[in-house]
């Protein structure tokens, strides 16, 4: 896959989040109230170009809130924790534990009856241990517009623009394209509630099976970049998922999902604060499972 087709691919998955949390905002308060969520994600063991192998685990709590809703508008606060644990053997190790946290505060306004503006403002640390808060902190905003062409479709453009963690490589700024489609009453594309939030979710196919279970398709191209413990230096870990997710919601507020599948097309590599490679590796397609629990109050 080229970097051109990583990175709109990364952009969409970003904006289809970004579109599917807030749909509802428009209609007032409804689902919008608090929640709190924790995630456990397994990556199976795979081995390396020039040798060697990892495997890595990652573990997120997290929660929501409302901050104002009413006809037209919504703004909303989310944070998240998480660490994710490498295990490198039969090499170098260049990281182990890198500890991740995500501050984002979701507005909607409307423009007219069919037209919404987005606006998504976040705060992103990123970094091994010894790294200092203002060292792995980056920043940035999505930002968009949305048409209502008909009662199941919505789509529009916007960008992102995100602070790096090369101390001179400016910002990351990228286009992106809002969508929510509803294809049947049981069919739709989307998926903003799916594995390994605080990354921002993945381009998904639903399908409800009935009122309380949900069978789905993600792909999602990440991009996880964090500060290293050592002098000015960046880790990165590449990757594209491809899972199969079942999800099942109890109606009370209680939502559990599992998934299963392969992540493909990946790399890690180590970069200086140009963002040069000093070293960067390819590595296996290998298994990646995962289970989340939600509680919305």
């Amino acid at each position: 896959m080229s970097r051109t087709a990583k990175l709109l691919t990364a952009a969409l998955a970003c904006a289809i989040s970004l579109q599917s949390n807030m749909a509802d905002a428009q209609d007032g308060p409804a689902q919008t109230g608090p929640a709190i969520e924790g995630e456990i994600i397994y990556r199976g063991e795979r081995d390396l170009e020039e040798g060697g192998r990892f495997q890595a685990s990652r573990t997120i709590v997290g929660g929501e809130t409302m901050l104002s809703a009413r006809a037209g508008f919504f703004a909303g606060v989310s944070a998240s924790f998480g660490v994710s644990h490498y295990d490198f053997s039969g090499g170098r190790s260049p990281w182990e534990d890198i500890h991740e946290f995500q501050l984002s505060l979701p507005v909607r306004q409307a423009l007219g009856e069919t037209t919404s503006l987005l606006f998504v403002p976040t705060l992103r640390f990123a970094g091994e241990d010894g790294v200092s808060f203002n060292d792995g902190l980056t920043g940035g905003a999505l930002v968009g517009l949305s048409w209502q062409v008909t009662d199941r479709f919505s789509f529009g453009p916007g960008v992102g623009a995100y602070t790096s963690l090369g101390s001179d490589q400016g910002a990351d700024l990228f286009p992106i394209v809002l969508i929510d489609w509803q294809i049947t009453d049981r069919l739709s594309v989307g998926n903003g509630s799916a594995f390994g939030a605080t990354r921002g979710p993945g381009i998904g196919v639903n399908f409800d099976a009935s009122d309380q279970l949900t069978l789905g398709l993600t792909i999602r191209r990440e991009d996880f970049k964090f500060r290293l413990a050592d002098d000015d230096r960046v880790g990165r870990d590449e990757l594209t998922a491809v899972v199969a997710r079942a999800q099942y919601d109890n109606g009370a507020g209680l939502t559990l999902s599992g998934f299963a599948g392969a992540e493909l097309d990946g790399q890690i590599a180590v970069e200086d604060k140009h963002g040069d490679n000093l070293e960067r590796q390819d590595f296996d397609p290998a298994l990646i499972l995962g289970a989340r629990l939600k509680v919305a109050f």
